[in-house]
């Protein structure tokens, strides 16, 4: 998968920002979500669903099951995604896909001294985002001597 996501920082005030298990798994869901519809054994899937399961979330964030069920269960009871089941799989639907993650955004267009200049492209890129392994690492740069775990990093940040 190519592209990115938006996290905006009213997440910090989330009620699941201290709680890395489901925010690992929420963000996970973000980031696996269609950006457009799509078919899967017939059945369309719309944008801000994924076709899930337990098994393959927790494969990929390096979660155990029960953790993921736990994370997913937290993650129904406070209206963040719906869950529909079949026999076969399960459909994970984020219920404000479209107010995370909105297109059509009125830009910033007034710029101000605060705001960041990028002199050009290279400045950007050595500033990589590493999201092939991001259930269990993620790093920030190229230049970082080891793939820090998403918990560490969590962990972290309370501390600061």
């Amino acid at each position: 998968m190519i592209g990115w996501i938006k996290l905006h920082r009213s997440l910090l005030s989330w009620k699941w920002i201290n709680n890395p298990n489901t925010l690992s798994v929420f963000i996970y869901l973000l980031l696996r979500a269609n950006h457009q519809k799509n078919t899967y054994k017939n059945t369309v899937i719309q944008i801000g669903s994924l076709v899930a399961g337990r098994k393959s979330i927790a494969k990929m964030t390096g979660l155990s099951e029960q953790k993921v069920r736990t994370a997913l269960v937290n993650l129904q009871s406070t209206n963040e995604i719906t869950i529909k089941t079949t026999n076969k799989y399960s459909v994970i639907s984020i219920n404000n896909w479209y107010k995370y993650q909105a297109i059509n955004q009125q830009k910033n267009r007034k710029s101000t001294n605060k705001q960041p200049h990028y002199k050009n492209d290279k400045e950007i890129k050595n500033n990589n985002i590493n999201w092939d392994e991001f259930g269990n690492h993620f790093t920030t740069r190229k230049s970082d001597k080891q793939v820090k775990p998403l918990k560490e990093l969590l962990k972290n940040d309370k501390q600061h």
